[in-house]
């Protein structure tokens, strides 16, 4: 074991890292059902921007306040002249309500994949039991993971020896999952959340101060997540679903400016190897 394996620790992002969810599916069609965007508009870049990364209240928030998805409108807050911030709090629940329904009726019908490239790695660290937490703001991060089963996934991707672990939840040494559950603020921010995490985190493994600080490592994908740990000193990959769009470029630049120390897709962790991530986080460490 290499000395730096003895000090890491791993906290997972869950939408768009270890599970592909229709968050941007639904929240889009909740806006095209209260009229806010034709069904046509490209609602991806503004969803990364706006509401990605954020508790469901804030982003439903964020939509209804600054997206305006028709020429002529200065965002739904402001056609509709609801200007009190009690008002459009209240207004935004009500919204949140309506992309939940969707977002539930998809996860019914069983509309979210598990990212195996990344699956692959959380189940290499609960073998050499490296510390790991899961870490999400949404409040549906716990549904998704409970209806995921370790055991046949781990057949899925050919790894063996995994016989008494019965959810993907159960892979990890501590959950942080749904920000509002924690916190019961929709104004807390994403940095405290994965502090708080990393907190959890080395009280659940035994973490004494004599083990000295140790090197935290985020798989993120959202740009303003990446960018909101940097200031606790974690280090970041970046991850990327690559779907052949010619999007992931972009999205990585937006990573990489955000600071994140690697940048992977889903097609080049297909090759990565648990070495290699060790001795690429060995040298970002040493360079630090």
């Amino acid at each position: 074991m290499r000395e730096i394996e003895k000090k890491l620790m791993f906290m997972f992002d869950v939408d768009g890292v270890l599970v592909e969810t229709p968050h941007e599916e639904s929240w889009k069609d909740a806006a095209v059902s209260w009229k806010i965007i034709p069904s046509s508009y490209d609602f991806s870049e503004f969803y990364a921007a706006n509401v990605a990364g954020e508790p469901g209240l804030l982003g439903a928030h964020n939509i209804l306040e600054k997206l305006m998805g028709r020429e002529g409108e200065r965002g739904y807050f402001r056609e509709h002249r609801i200007y009190k911030n009690r008002d459009k709090m209240m207004l935004a629940r009500k919204f949140r309500e309506t992309k939940q329904d969707i977002f539930d009726t998809y996860i019914e019908k069983g509309k979210f994949k598990v990212i195996d490239e990344i699956s692959r790695f959380v189940f290499e660290l609960y073998d050499r039991n490296i510390p790991r937490a899961v870490v999400s703001s949404s409040e549906n991060a716990a549904k998704i993971l409970s209806r995921i089963d370790a055991k046949a996934l781990a057949d899925r991707i050919g790894h063996d020896g995994i016989t008494s672990i019965g959810k993907y939840s159960d892979l990890f040494n501590t959950h942080a999952l749904g920000m509002l559950s924690h916190w019961n603020n929709p104004k807390t921010q994403k940095r405290d959340h994965y502090a708080m995490a990393r907190g959890m985190l080395m009280n659940s493994v035994g973490w004494k101060p004599e083990d000295g600080v140790p090197v935290t490592v985020v798989f993120e994908d959202a740009p303003k997540g990446i960018k909101a740990v940097k200031p606790l000193g974690f280090y970041t990959i970046g991850v990327t679903l690559d779907s052949g769009s010619g999007k992931p470029v972009e999205f990585q630049r937006q990573q990489m400016k955000a600071g994140a120390n690697l940048l992977l897709t889903n097609q080049t962790l297909k090759t990565w190897t648990y070495d290699e991530l060790i001795k690429d986080l060995e040298r970002i460490y040493k360079r630090n």
